[in-house]
């Protein structure tokens, strides 16, 4: 969810490409959050144009991981603010998704969501988890539309204060606010 700090202020993006096969989702200190994102893409552009490969995104993962715990060591510098999902398509085309934390702990996860109210979003998840096994790519993006629908206070979700992504058979892509709003009509 996008949310405003205040009336004067404007939304922050929250998901960010990493390449075509995978991508970011971050809650914090937005600052830190492109640090990392700058990070990641940079290991992504190492990998190709080192091994002319796709960086996989269990080595995405650790790289943040490592970076993260890193500044938790040093006195001069403060640790990074920012916990991230990162999903991306492993070299057997498998969908993986991994949670960081500003510590540096790395997990690697089946469904998860992160942020202020991602407690309810994850209990959502685990009373429905049959269902996210065995759905398309349209249920999949109404039930975590549903999820946080049920997580914000006033119960009322729009295609403003939300973003959405995907990734399977197509390339990463962030959904526009016209998809998302087509996807609410169905809640």
């Amino acid at each position: 969810m996008k949310r405003k700090q205040s009336q004067l202020s404007s939304v922050q993006e929250k998901i960010f490409a990493i390449n075509s096969q995978g991508g970011v989702a971050i809650s914090g200190l937005s600052t830190d959050g492109a640090r990392l994102v700058k990070l990641l893409r940079d290991e992504s552009v190492r990998e190709e144009f080192v091994y002319d490969r796709v960086t996989t995104p269990s080595r995405l993962a650790v790289a943040v991981s490592d970076a993260s715990q890193l500044t938790t060591q040093r006195s001069s510098s403060r640790p990074f603010g920012v916990g991230l999902v990162l999903v991306g398509k492993s070299a057997n085309a498998e969908c993986q998704i991994f949670q960081t934390c500003p510590s540096g702990i790395l997990c690697q996860m089946r469904c998860t969501a992160i942020g202020a109210r991602a407690q309810s979003a994850r209990t959502f998840f685990e009373r429905h988890i049959e269902d996210l096994s065995n759905a398309n790519l349209d249920e999949l993006i109404t039930m975590v539309l549903k999820a946080l629908s049920e997580t914000c206070l006033d119960g009322k979700l729009s295609a403003d204060g939300c973003e959405v992504a995907t990734l399977g058979e197509n390339p990463f892509a962030i959904k526009s606010t016209v998809e998302i709003e087509e996807f609410l009509k169905l809640l």
